[in-house]
C-alpha cells in the first residue's frame, strides 16, 4: 500500500483516509488506489438509460448502499425486492462523498422508490 503524506503516516488502516485525502487534494488517484478511481467513475455514471445487454431489456440504476455494512455487494450478485429478483448488481465502491455505491441492471417497470437488497446489503436507487 502507497505511503500516506505527512501527520497521516501509521493511519494506513483508516478505511476512509485515502478518501478524505482525495477529495481534498492532497493526494491523486493513483495514490488513492483504485478503487478511488472506480468509485468517481461510477458516481459520474448516468443512469437511467435503456441498455441491450444481457437476455432481457433492463436499466441500469445507480443505487444508494447501505453504509453499516463492512463490505461491498459482489459482482453479478441478485437485487432482489421482497424476495423477488429484479436486477443483477454490477460494479460497486465507496465514494467519498456519496459513501458506498453501486451500478445494478433493473427490470424496466421497477419502480424508483423502493427498498432493494442485494448480496445482503440494503440500498436505494438513487434519485
Amino acid at each position: 500500500m502507497n505511503a500516506v503524506p505527512g501527520d497521516h503516516a501509521g493511519r494506513e488502516d483508516d478505511p476512509y483516509l485515502r478518501q478524505r485525502l482525495l477529495a481534498a487534494g492532497q493526494i491523486g488517484a493513483a495514490e488513492a488506489g483504485e478503487w478511488a478511481v472506480a468509485a468517481l467513475r461510477i458516481a459520474e455514471m448516468r443512469p437511467g438509460a435503456e441498455d441491450g445487454f444481457g437476455d432481457a431489456p433492463g436499466r441500469v440504476a445507480l443505487l444508494h448502499l447501505d453504509g453499516s455494512q463492512v463490505r461491498l455487494p459482489e459482482v453479478g450478485a441478485p437485487v432482489t425486492h421482497n424476495g423477488e429478483v429484479v436486477g443483477t448488481m454490477g460494479t460497486s465502491a465507496r465514494h467519498h462523498e456519496l459513501g458506498p455505491i453501486g451500478l445494478a441492471k433493473l427490470h424496466l417497470d421497477l419502480p424508483t422508490d423502493i427498498a432493494l437488497q442485494v448480496d445482503g446489503v440494503d440500498a436505494v436507487e438513487a434519485s
